[in-house]
């Protein structure tokens, strides 16, 4: 889905920029971040544990988002505002990438084979948007 779809189909919608919103949400994401680097990578964790790192950085493109004056209801559609808005391609390829193993683990039930690189390359977007 690309930007103008997203905003054609009220995916994103212009909204104006809460400073206290965007404070909120970036504690709660450093919450979330300081919880994933209490847990071990382990067979028993790593899924959880990835799908806490891919919240923490729909949570940091979400304020970037906010920032940018824009509310996104749809995690394609973040993936559309790194790419057309912020003009960041690498980054939204990466973060759509994401995105579908999250959705492989939470609505298939699939099991990740690479857990640490996985986590690995959330943490290194994490990082870029922190």
């Amino acid at each position: 889905m690309n930007w103008e779809e997203c905003t054609r189909l009220a995916y994103a919608k212009k909204t104006a920029k809460d400073d206290a919103l965007i404070k909120s949400m970036q504690e709660s994401a450093l919450a979330r971040e300081k919880t994933a680097g209490m847990l071990r990578i382990d067979e028993t964790t790593k899924e959880t544990l990835f799908t806490l790192y891919y919240d923490v950085l729909r949570e940091l493109v979400s304020i970037e988002a906010l920032k940018n004056g824009y509310k996104i209801y749809n995690h394609e559609c973040l993936s559309a505002f790194l790419a057309e808005v912020l003009k960041d391609n690498d980054s939204a390829r990466e973060f759509d990438n994401l995105r579908r193993l999250r959705n492989n683990i939470s609505y298939e039930g699939k099991r990740l084979g690479h857990a640490k690189e996985a986590i690995d390359r959330a943490r290194g977007l994490i990082k870029r948007y922190h």
